[in-house]
């Protein structure tokens, strides 16, 4: 299988991971009591961990590592979260996503983490950091009768007793290499994973870096906390080559007892069939019970078995409804390819890279190691239901093949093709294994009954959902030219053809737009974390409240927005919120909140934020704008708030006395300002000196597909977004008045300025307005004149065009980097009739006009 094929689903999930544990981190730092926020912490943890080994990111899976010790004694209840322990913590989660970041540009993902190492294991909980110096590690047999071993510090004494005080077994694993051992490093963190697999590890001799870059002599101890039996323990450790001798004691902290048991590898003598113990939990059956086995596997597998080698069929079932089954049934073939030869699955190989499968398949094996090791191994991936593994090679079990419920029987179904997929909340439940007495197995754990199988989910590269749209837009096009044709040819059955595909398009348009609406939540899972740590810079108590994640936005949006709400909310921290003495002065709670909401209405998603802070001082930002020019004094007691509040928006316009690494230099809300503006959206803001401010973000559901008027302006067509549009009218020339030499109309008591469409767009027709303020008439249209009012914030113009041609859905198209400096237009348009037509940025209507005053209140 190609390593290198799951790639991006690793880069996926790891980052989902590492938001999670960024998640976690800030929760906890809240309330460092909560059991469930520091078992998904540590879930999260432990899942990136297994990928990055996995994938052979091997200094990821060990920062990782490292993080999970380090919390291990807020899991155990032994300390709380300082301040400064979160830091480290979450200068650790910046490192992995560094290191995501080297992997996504091709590089292998390694970068400096010893500096992080060894801040996480002062914090009491890595691996290895007791008192004991490095050399051989004590004998079983050494350890005095009623007393823990002394390379024991109190911290891992505290963490065995009360593991036993739980019934968990607590055992003493003491492993010797072979001294012909190639690559001791490789061979202990095998031995490792296999122990991890059973429970955890609380306690390594040397410690595990040293382990993993095998600076030690042949011998190693590792301490590990499980449900598993002593002799499933010691089966883990003899399954890995190389290993000389193994010693298992079990810790009896309670009693000061302690009971030993060692195994000789050298000395075991390795049988084709399962071993005769009755301690054995794994199945056994002969390789002629299954019919998926071609002869040459048939052949394989004896001659394996001839050689004393052992044949194992791993039967996998996945959780129902699991994310990408292809990348799991990879990381389990994988997972089983390092204990030797996988020589067979069902179904084929290529079938489980596509996902092409039900719940289940089937690995077949060679191997040493026993079928516990890796069935235990295979058993800690997530996303496993159940693991059954049955050595081959022993006589026939009773019957001709595999039970109809078993895995095997799904998974040899499946590759015939002839399984058909259970009911909804009705799959069909794995064959246990045999367990041992009294004691439950990972087969046990099914799903409660009548629930209801998750949702299928596929996930989809970006460029052929942007491909999807672009061949649908040409569908658009097309059918906007059927329409034409069928008004001009007044064919009947034509004119009911060109209706229904109308229909079927506009249902296939939702569709593909629903396709590429993607919900805000993986953007605002951002701003905690930067929250945080800016208040903290800042000296000050802040809480984020976050709402309507769910929000859909087209996908091309959601991409745009992180920016302007990171310069937001910074600016709600530094300039909105107020210090802790300054809030209690004004008899406000010590902690300001900063609210983050999203919501839909009509065919625009809203994004606010809204603080409770001291608000924006009207008169400071009017002084401002009068010293730069922006604002004559005359003008400035006229002015509305809302007006007031748009001049922030002015490039390098600051309030700030003082330039600091967070503002003073006016460039954030500028930025906010264009880049929503690029997008089609607008900015409102609101505030109330002492109550608090309100930034609020208007944005289009999608940038692809829109409506529009189209208009006829000197012979030329062009399209005006219906989103800016606030009405359209016919008007007398003698409703034109002149102000201050600019023409003007009364609409409703509100003065909207004039624009000859003509003249701004040098067409070759005379203009409709002379230079002398002179009003021609038009020629046709009964003499009136048609305007169009567009709106951007407070203010209103008017549009003056030859005739209205009518709304149309248009497929927006990009200009081409070539003209990507043209600000006048967004873009341009294919009509029904083949011609192309421009489509306007109502904004730059208002640039010309000399708006002294914003349209009154009177609308």
């Amino acid at each position: 299988m190609d390593h290198g094929e799951y790639l991006a689903m690793f880069l996926d999930e790891s980052r989902e991971n590492v938001g999670r544990i960024t998640e976690g981190l800030l929760r906890l730092e809240q309330d460092p009591t909560d059991r469930e926020t520091v078992n998904d912490l540590f879930r999260a943890a432990h899942t990136l961990k297994g990928m990055s080994a996995t994938m052979g990111f091997g200094r990821l899976a060990e920062l990782t590592h490292e993080l999970e010790s380090a919390l291990d004694p807020v899991r155990q209840g032994k300390t709380t979260l300082r301040p400064e322990d979160v830091d480290v913590l979450f200068r650790a989660t910046d490192r992995m996503e560094a290191m995501l970041r080297d992997i996504e540009g091709g590089g292998s993902g390694e970068a400096p983490i010893d500096d992080l190492v060894a801040a996480l294991r002062s914090l009491g909980g890595g691996p290895g950091d007791g008192p004991a110096a490095a050399g051989a590690p004590p004998s079983a047999g050494k350890t005095p009768a009623g007393a823990l071993p002394d390379d024991y510090d109190v911290y891992h004494r505290e963490i065995i007793r009360q593991a036993l005080a739980e019934g968990l077994g607590v055992y003493r694993v003491e492993v010797v290499l072979r001294p012909d051992a190639l690559l001791p490093g490789a061979r202990a963190y095998v031995v490792y994973r296999a122990l991890e697999a059973l429970g955890e590890i609380v306690h390594s001799h040397p410690p595990v870096k040293e382990l993993e870059e095998g600076q030690f002599d042949r011998s190693f101890v590792l301490t590990v906390v499980s449900a598993e039996p002593e002799a499933a323990v010691r089966r883990a450790v003899e399954g890995v080559a190389d290993v000389e001798t193994v010693a298992v004691t079990a810790l009896n902290a309670a009693s000061g007892a302690a009971a030993h048991g060692a195994a000789d590898l050298g000395a075991r003598e390795v049988a084709p069939g399962p071993s005769a113990s009755a301690e054995t939990p794994g199945a056994t059956a002969s390789v002629e019970t299954y019919a998926d086995y071609e002869p040459h596997h048939r052949s394989a597998i004896r001659e394996a078995l001839r050689q004393g080698r052992r044949a194992v069929r791993l039967e996998v079932v996945l959780v129902p409804g699991v994310l990408l089954k292809g990348a799991r049934a990879y990381v389990v073939y994988q997972t089983a390819a390092g204990f030797g030869e996988v020589i067979h699955t069902a179904p084929p190989a290529d079938r489980l890279e596509d996902g092409d499968f039900e719940d289940a398949f089937v690995l077949t094996l060679l191997t040493d190691a026993a079928p516990d090791t890796v069935a235990c191994a295979v058993r800690g991936i997530s996303e496993i239901r159940d693991v059954r593994a049955i050595e081959l090679g022993a006589p026939p079990v009773q019957g001709a093949g595999p039970a109809a419920g078993s895995a095997a029987g799904r998974a040899e179904r499946s590759a015939a093709g002839q399984t058909k997929p259970p009911s909804a909340g009705q799959a069909e439940p794995p064959a246990p294994s045999a367990p041992a007495a009294g004691r439950p197995t990972a087969g046990d754990r099914t799903a409660p009954a009548g629930r209801k199988a998750p949702a299928k989910v596929i996930r989809v590269d970006a460029e052929r959902l942007d491909k999807l749209m672009n061949l649908f837009s040409e569908l658009v096009i097309a059918r906007g030219r059927l329409e034409l044709i069928a008004r001009e040819l007044g064919h009947r059955d034509l004119a009911d053809i060109v209706e229904h595909m109308s229909r079927t398009g506009s249902e296939l348009q939702s569709l593909i737009l629903a396709i590429r609406m993607v919900s805000v939540e993986h953007v605002f899972q951002r701003f905690p974390r930067m929250v945080r740590d800016v208040a903290r810079e800042l000296g000050k108590s802040v809480r984020l409240v976050i709402r309507g994640e769910e929000t859909e936005l087209d996908r091309t949006v959601v991409d745009e927005i992180g920016e302007p709400l990171v310069h937001l909310l910074r600016n709600a921290v530094d300039h909105g919120l107020e210090s802790e003495a300054e809030r209690k002065a004004a008899g406000k709670p010590p902690e300001g909140t900063i609210e983050l909401v999203a919501y839909p209405s009509g065919n625009h998603v809203y994004i606010e934020v809204k603080d409770d802070g001291r608000g924006i001082d009207r008169e400071k930002v009017l002084k401002k704008a009068i010293d730069r020019g922006l604002v004559r004094p005359e003008q400035a007691a006229s002015m509305p708030d809302s007006a007031v509040f748009q001049l922030l928006f002015q490039p390098g316009f600051s309030t700030s006395d003082v330039v600091t690494d967070l503002s003073g230099r006016g460039v954030g809300l500028d930025v906010v300002k264009s880049r929503i503006e690029s997008l089609g959206g607008r900015v409102d803001v609101f505030s109330k000196r002492g109550a608090g401010t309100l930034f609020r973000l208007q944005l289009p559901l999608s940038l692809s597909i829109l409506y529009a008027m189209l208009v006829d302006i000197g012979g030329e067509t062009y399209a005006l977004p219906i989103a800016d549009l606030v009405e359209t009218l016919g008007i007398p020339p003698e409703a034109v008045r002149t102000v201050h030499r600019q023409p003007v109309i009364d609409l409703r008591g509100a003065v909207v300025p004039l624009l000859d469409g003509r003249r701004f767009f040098r067409t070759d027709a005379p203009p409709f307005l002379a230079d002398d303020g002179a009003v021609r008439r038009p020629e046709g249209g009964g003499g009136v004149l048609f305007v169009a009012v567009v709106k951007k914030n407070d203010r209103l113009a008017g549009l003056i065009v030859d005739r209205f041609l009518g709304q149309q859905e248009i497929v927006l198209k990009s200009l081409g980097a070539y003209l990507k400096a043209v600000r006048t237009f967004l873009g341009a348009t294919i009509l029904g009739d083949g011609r192309v037509a421009l489509v306007v940025e109502p904004a730059v209507f208002f640039e010309p006009l000399a708006l002294a005053e914003p349209a009154g209140s009177g609308r």
